[in-house]
């Protein structure tokens, strides 16, 4: 396994909005497919990762091919700030999760 691939794997597992999403939304649309079945969650199951990948395909390719706007220092700030931006958010996100 690629460490891209990797480090996808270990981003997406650590994003508490993802296993959020899935204990909500996720929960309640598998158990709706349960009314058509295995072929209900098998159409869904292909619906959402092919929606996913197109997601994540335009997403990537938007910024791959954005770095031609702006110089590399530009592009490690802005993903810097992202990245500040995000832990800042899953660390509130932990914390006002306690009693």
């Amino acid at each position: 396994m690629s460490s891209q691939m990797t480090a996808g794997i270990l981003t997406t597992g650590a994003n508490p909005y993802f296993l959020l999403w899935w204990v909500t939304i996720g929960a309640v649309l598998i158990v709706n497919t349960a009314i058509f079945g295995f072929m209900g969650f098998l159409v869904f199951a292909i619906t959402h990762w092919l929606c996913d990948l197109c997601w994540n395909t335009f997403v990537s390719i938007t910024v791959f091919k954005s770095k031609r706007f702006w110089t590399k220092k530009v592009h490690n700030v802005i993903f810097g700030f992202c990245f500040l931006v995000l832990v800042g958010f899953g660390a509130w996100f932990i914390i006002s999760s306690l009693p």
